[in-house]
């Protein structure tokens, strides 16, 4: 009987994971909604689900009050809370001609507003918020650059909410797919925040750590 043992060698490339990761990309562009979460300071998050036609219904936090946010055509509207924080109309306000605290401000409880308003024709970055094939098709985009890098799950193993994976560093932020098979997109961390994330299914999933886009809808642990 005999020992057979085999080694790469020196010089050979490892085998290069950016296929797996490209899978779990693909497979998220085809789902039917993306949710996205992200930490709003503190205990609060904001978490949001968008469709495939890039309509948007989430929650965030204004002015420390629970609101639920939605967004159609790149406006996003604000559904105020049955009781509006005092800074939308405080006594003395300029719509409070008696000093009560119960002008223009309170006539909006419970009301939608119009807020903010994007171009959402040529987006040219990954954010929260895109529908599942523009989200996925700019993370292809990033991935296929020439300044990403792979994770070395040998030296470097990764994990996105307790779940083992394979990793890339693209200039526009690390991608976490789940290492085993099927792939999918366990998170997505921007870089510009620098912060730990996970994303997962709109239907439940493993989610925790700071801000986060990314995650299939319909589908595993998958920010966004």
């Amino acid at each position: 009987a005999g020992l057979l043992t085999w080694h790469r060698a020196p010089g050979t490339p490892p085998p290069d994971r950016r296929a797996a990761i490209a899978s779990a990309l693909v497979d998220l562009a085809l789902q039917p909604g993306v949710r996205y979460r992200a930490a709003a300071g503190g205990s609060a998050w904001t978490e949001r689900q968008t469709t495939a036609s890039g309509a948007s219904l989430g929650n965030a936090v204004y002015d420390g009050a629970p609101v639920t946010t939605m967004a159609v055509g790149g406006t996003t509207y604000v559904r105020l809370p049955g009781s509006t924080p005092n800074s939308a109309d405080g006594p003395d306000g300029p719509d409070d001609s008696d000093g009560t605290g119960t002008g223009a401000g309170s006539d909006l409880a419970g009301q939608w507003v119009a807020g903010a308003t994007r171009d959402t024709d040529s987006p040219d970055a990954p954010e929260a918020g895109q529908s599942p094939s523009v989200f996925a098709n700019l993370l292809l985009k990033a991935l296929a650059d020439s300044a990403t890098t792979l994770s070395d799950e040998d030296t470097a193993p990764a994990a996105a909410g307790g779940v083992p994976a394979l990793s890339a560093h693209t200039p526009q932020g690390v991608l976490y797919v789940s290492k085993a098979r099927p792939h999918r997109l366990l998170a997505f961390v921007p870089r510009a925040t620098g912060s730990p994330a996970t994303g997962g299914p709109a239907t439940g999933g493993p989610a925790s750590g700071g801000p986060a886009t990314g995650g299939s809808a319909s589908s595993g642990p998958a920010t966004g």
